[in-house]
């Protein structure tokens, strides 16, 4: 519920610099009350960063969490790779080993 109060909270704040922009850029306003706006303008835009920061964080703190039982399957992955492996490199020795007997043998028969 907090992500989401924190999305409405950001939607509203662009609204409002949305607006603030719309009044600031009016020409037919007096130069204080454009100051006023510009500052306000600032606020708005500084606020919006800090929201945007908070959410980016939230939002790296949940992929560095998932990121943990990833690489633990990863190694799993790998452990189970190099275990499937192994009866073929048995398997290649063997027919290294038979090819040898096998040429041991003809070698011999032509005596």
């Amino acid at each position: 519920m907090e992500k989401d109060s924190q999305l409405n909270t950001l939607e509203e704040i662009r609204r409002a610099i949305a607006d603030n922009d719309s009044l600031r850029l009016d020409t037919d306003i007096p130069e204080d009350d454009r100051k006023m706006l510009e500052a306000a303008a600032l606020s708005l835009r500084e606020m919006e960063r800090e929201m945007l920061s908070e959410t980016a964080e939230g939002l790296l703190d949940r992929m560095e969490a998932a990121a943990g039982p990833l690489k633990e399957m990863a190694a799993q992955i790998r452990s189970r790779v190099t275990d499937m492996n192994k009866p073929s490199k048995v398997l290649e020795h063997i027919k290294k080993v038979m090819s040898f007997v096998t040429g041991l043998l003809k070698e011999a028969g032509r005596w």
